[in-house]
């Protein structure tokens, strides 16, 4: 059982790991095999197919998780949405909206305006210059800031 195998992994390791500071194993550690067309998505998909398939990895964990616990988890993106096209971008956004509490980071100042024709309230913390402020988008006014 994979419960059991890491649980005896982890404390073989424990003293080198302790000693390095850093995990040496675990499934933050795993390498995953995608596959396009039977060849691996490593060496020829675009960087926005690499961030497609992540997403949709941490979806079907988030989908797991959710059925495993009867209660659905919190969803972090970090910084997810920077290879993808504006349409990618709105597929992904129309589909983590449907699914409960997600938090997603950006460093993209443009992050809005690819999302112009979004259907959702977005409701966001802006940070500039160390001040933070809270902000909603709708629908209707989106896109309108500054014009």
């Amino acid at each position: 059982d994979l419960h059991d195998t890491y649980r005896r992994l982890f404390a073989e390791k424990r003293s080198r790991e302790q000693a390095y500071g850093s995990t040496i194993i675990g499934p933050h550690r795993d390498d995953l095999l995608f596959l396009i067309n039977g060849r691996p998505a490593k060496a020829y998909a675009s960087q926005g197919e690499h961030k497609t398939f992540v997403i949709a990895l941490k979806l079907g964990e988030f989908q797991h998780l959710e059925q495993q616990r009867d209660q659905a988890p919190i969803l972090l993106f970090d910084d997810i949405f920077g290879e993808l096209d504006a349409g990618r971008i709105e597929e992904m956004l129309n589909q983590l909206s449907d699914i409960g509490q997600v938090f997603v980071t950006t460093t993209s100042r443009n992050f809005f305006d690819k999302i112009s024709h979004f259907k959702h309230t977005t409701h966001y913390y802006a940070v500039q210059n160390g001040t933070i402020d809270y902000q909603t988008e709708t629908p209707e006014n989106r896109g309108m800031q500054g014009a």
